[in-house]
């Protein structure tokens, strides 16, 4: 177990080393710098409706607001912007006094500035219900619960800076994000449970079914065929960089959003073996795998639910919209609908294939003639 700690610690300077470089040599992509600034509307000194369209069939409302600059080089000044309606929800931000804003600002000629209003600020909501969630997972949870975080912290920093720089420059998606899958299920697993067999059975289920996952999603998105930009962000996408390898990124999504439950689901089979090898160790290994698989048929009916209803839930108002207008044929055809099918059945799969992998190598890991503090619970 010591050379896995160890193999596990390199992996984790490579990792935050190749990060280093990366960001020193701007070889990644680096977003560029923000342009808005925080605001808060003083008053809505009017409302009128803008008629100067109606040849197009349509009109404005705007509102002539003042705003208060809260932040920047222009912190503490009020100035005067119109605010334009055009009566479609997805766009429009109807504004009252009180409001936080986040405003653009534009230099123009003779030092003067325009100010428009971009979008609402919500990150205050955002930080109390992520203050809420990280209040309860630490009393719930306890130690644990402080270890999941980390583990999701760290989860998170692997997307955020190696995932996606990579993809953005043009690595194969679908291999850098197992290997980023790998190991962020690694260092969460090994940080809740320990360095132990458990930890590893449920690392080697899981990666397997998360990769088989993978390879299902990779050849149904072939063989469909589905173009790989199922959404408007992914056309949003294409549109900004149209020679990234979509069909790949669909393939990555669909892996990324099976990863967390096959995680629980390889955790679960290999701690309820190691129990029962605990409570009876001399155990054979054929009992212990017909152990993992009655836990793990017990799981996978509620699991695959949860799955398939989590990709349903996200796409509902996709559904809504082409049930309300296409007939099912087409529906069942439709590249967005097959996209989401995919990920949902795709992420099932690898899920059910991690119970028998799961059962099967932490069974025979469990029965290796090692000393007891091998089987031991850290």
């Amino acid at each position: 177990m010591k050379n896995i700690f160890l193999f596990f610690i390199i992996i984790l300077f490579i990792c935050m080393t190749t990060s280093s470089i990366y960001a020193q040599s701007n070889e990644f992509y680096v977003p560029p710098p923000p342009e808005e600034e925080l605001g808060k509307v003083i008053k809505v000194l009017d409302e009128s409706i803008d008629t100067s369209l109606e040849a197009f069939g349509t009109e404005q409302k705007v509102q002539k607001i003042k705003v208060k600059v809260l932040t920047g080089k222009l912190k503490d000044q009020e100035h005067l912007t119109e605010n334009r309606l055009s009566g479609n929800p997805a766009f429009d931000i109807n504004l009252k006094e009180g409001d936080r804003v986040l405003l653009h600002i534009e230099s123009l000629p003779e030092d003067k500035k325009e100010i428009n209003i971009s979008n609402y600020y919500r990150f205050p909501v955002l930080a109390i219900l992520f203050s809420i969630f990280t209040l309860l997972i630490l009393v719930i949870g306890g130690n644990k619960g402080l270890r999941s975080l980390i583990g999701l912290a760290f989860t998170y920093f692997l997307i955020f800076y190696f995932l996606i720089p990579s993809i953005l420059n043009g690595y194969s998606p679908l291999l850098i994000t197992i290997i980023i899958c790998s190991i962020a299920t690694c260092f969460t697993i090994f940080i809740i449970s320990g360095l132990n067999l458990k930890s590893l059975s449920a690392i080697i289920g899981t990666v397997s079914g998360v990769s088989a996952a993978g390879i299902i999603a990779l050849l149904t998105i072939k063989y469909a065929p589905l173009s790989g930009t199922p959404g408007e962000e992914a056309i949003a996408l294409w549109a900004s960089d149209s020679s990234l390898n979509f069909k790949g990124i669909l393939a990555s999504a669909m892996i990324i959003g099976a990863l967390g439950a096959s995680m629980d689901v390889g955790i679960s089979i290999a701690s309820s073996i190691f129990e029962v090898k605990k409570a009876d160790p001399e155990a054979t290994t054929s009992y212990l795998i017909k152990s993992g698989m009655n836990v793990g048929k017990d799981i996978m009916g509620t699991m695959t639910n949860t799955l398939l209803l989590a990709y349903t839930g996200s796409a509902l108002f996709l559904l809504l919209l082409a049930y309300n207008n296409v007939s099912f044929t087409k529906l069942i055809n439709l590249d967005s609908i097959v996209s989401e099918i995919t990920a949902a059945l795709a992420g099932s799969i690898g899920l059910i294939l991690c119970i028998p992998i799961t059962a099967f190598v932490a069974s025979n890991l469990f029965n290796i003639k090692k000393p007891k503090s091998y089987i031991k619970e850290k």
